[in-house]
């Protein structure tokens, strides 16, 4: 999965403590979750819509985004 591969990028992006990368990771984390291209995948229903085998793997993607987002100190609600 695509997605996967990007968060690992932004997950080491994180780790690196910078201050910069903390902002461009929350950036990035915050236009997944709104990204309308993504609606299918991300909101309950839309999952709803997608084959019962690939929606956990969606909901944990999902998940991990949550939990960088919080590494990097972001306080919004979900």
């Amino acid at each position: 999965m695509v997605f996967k591969r990007e968060l690992k990028i932004w997950t080491r992006t994180l780790a690196s403590g910078s201050p910069e990368a903390r902002n461009l990771v929350l950036r990035a984390m915050r236009q997944w979750r709104k990204d309308t291209d993504l609606i299918t995948v991300r909101d309950a229903e839309g999952l709803a819509t997608l084959p019962e085998a690939e929606r956990p793997d969606w909901l944990a993607l999902w998940g991990e985004v949550n939990t960088l987002m919080r590494k990097a100190g972001d306080r919004s609600p979900q």
